[in-house]
């Protein structure tokens, strides 16, 4: 165009454009387009924009489904909520219990891990029965709205929200007896249940910065684990890994360290996996954030007791494939296969490869202990995991607990649930005597841990009142802004 006519634009005045075959596609797309908008069209055109946003939409959740784990800062691919959540809510409800139950029914007989279930909930029933009316519950851990029918994530959905509820009203602040790692292992120590030292608790960045090269020199257990106390979600990433392997280790990770402090600082939990989330979330939220040091542990794996009104109803061991019932009866299931991860059908027989856990007596030991724990506690409903030792029974130790476990309980989840609400729908139990928070509990201090910077010594036993009149800034206005919502919310 410009050998012919050059820059001179009016000698281009009556130039036609006839262009190649790609401008003329787009010229006749273009005209497609604006009689996309002719009165005659109109129908077309609604199908169009429709066409595009569900494409847009479609494109959208493609695009957060495979990045979702990225953003979220995990190292592996996880499912979104809006698929996860719905998935660990549906498999242990009530009706995907029933239907599991037939297919087994059809395809087992009799024999099945469902029937089997049924059997020991009924057998238990009448001791959880006498177990609730002789149990002291804590005062913050009545009251709770039963959801009728009743499913274990319910339940622990209601439990958040009464928690909630107890901390826009009263201040009480029972949820960090599991929700902070920092209060959950001084509640261990002082009552002497067995767990693995810990070298510190530091509620100030810079002072543990700080503090770490000479107590890092003069540790002579390894390797450590720093652990961040505020955050307990399974998805938080709360725990520095690799772990501290030797001091030399240590300097060559300086660097990694301190990224992490920083980041897990300002750091939130977010259970996005559990229907309970946005009620944890608010009580989380107003954690003081924290660290601890702690010495490893001899174990050989890990068991997660559920302790209901103060009594052992199953013992899990730790990656979801095998159960065991308080009588020591161990169900396991196949990895990997449709039978055993779908349909939750067991093989029941002592030759399985955990018969050492009932044949050394380790889940008596471990039955002990968390039944006392939950008492001391004074809860209605908990899971206390406990570290294992093949050949050495004695050496059981307490690591965590949770008042939210999001374990998988298989065909036991219903029956779970049903002796967890019957304690509240009929008020079976005695409420406990004391005006103190349940992590408050020091019965035998086992040995005081250092602590660094501001906070509680949760070895204290501090009334209601006391915590309120010595509420943090920061813990007031978050209170305060909380009970403004609230209150908008009801009008």
């Amino acid at each position: 165009i410009y050998a012919e006519y050059g820059d001179d634009s009016t000698s281009m005045a009556g130039w036609q454009w006839r262009g190649s075959e790609i401008h003329t596609n787009m010229n006749r797309a273009w005209n497609d387009t604006l009689a996309l908008f002719e009165r005659r069209n109109r129908r077309l055109l609604l199908q169009v924009v429709l066409a595009t946003i569900c494409w847009l939409v479609v494109g959208w959740y493609v695009w957060d489904f495979l990045t979702f784990w990225y953003f979220a800062g995990e190292n592996h691919f996880i499912l979104p909520p809006y698929i996860d959540r719905p998935k660990h809510y549906w498999s242990q409800h009530n009706y995907v219990h029933s239907l599991r139950a037939s297919v087994l029914s059809f395809t087992h007989g009799s024999e099945h891990s469902y029937k089997y279930a049924q059997e020991y909930f009924e057998s238990q029933k009448p001791l959880f029965i006498q177990s609730a009316k002789e149990f002291e519950l804590h005062p913050a851990f009545a009251g709770i709205d039963v959801p009728n029918p009743p499913t274990f994530y319910d339940m622990v959905a209601a439990r958040m929200k009464n928690l909630k509820k107890n901390w826009l009203e009263k201040n009480w602040d029972d949820f960090k007896i599991e929700k902070d790692k920092c209060v959950a292992i001084s509640f261990v120590a002082n009552n002497s249940f067995p767990h693995s030292p810990v070298l510190g608790i530091w509620t100030d960045k810079d002072l543990l910065l700080e503090s770490l090269p000479a107590i890092v020199a003069a540790n002579e257990k390894w390797p450590l684990f720093l652990k961040s106390c505020h955050l307990t979600a399974g998805a938080d990433n709360s725990v520095f890994r690799p772990p501290i392997m030797s001091p030399a280790d240590y300097e060559a990770k300086k660097g990694l360290l301190r990224e992490f402090v920083q980041s897990r600082w300002n750091y939130r939990s977010n259970d996005y996996e559990r229907s309970w989330s946005e009620d944890a979330n608010v009580l989380t939220a107003t954690l003081t954030p924290g660290f601890i040091l702690q010495t490893p542990a001899d174990f050989t794996l890990e068991l997660k007791i559920e302790v209901i009104w103060g009594r052992v109803y199953i013992l899990q061991v730790d990656g979801n494939h095998a159960v065991l019932t308080r009588e020591g009866v161990i169900q396991t299931y196949a990895e990997g296969t449709f039978k055993g991860d779908w349909l939750n059908q067991a093989v029941h027989s002592t030759e399985s490869e955990f018969q050492w856990i009932v044949t050394e007596g380790h889940h008596l030991r471990c039955i002990e202990m968390a039944e006392r724990f939950a008492k001391t506690v004074g809860i209605d409903e908990i899971r206390v995991d406990i570290f294992i030792k093949k050949g050495a029974p004695d050496k059981a130790m307490v690591n965590e607990d949770s008042i939210s476990s999001g374990g998988q309980y298989r065909s036991h989840f219903r029956h779970m649930a049903e002796i967890w609400a019957m304690g509240h729908r009929e008020k079976l139990y005695k409420l406990k005597p004391t005006d103190v928070p349940a992590y408050a509990a020091a019965t035998d201090a086992a040995y005081s841990i250092p602590r660094y910077g501001p906070g509680n010594d949760y070895a204290t036993t501090v009334s209601y009142t006391h915590l309120r009149a010595h509420e943090t800034p920061e813990h007031l206005v978050c209170r305060l802004l909380l009970e403004k919502k609230k209150k908008i919310i009801i009008i």
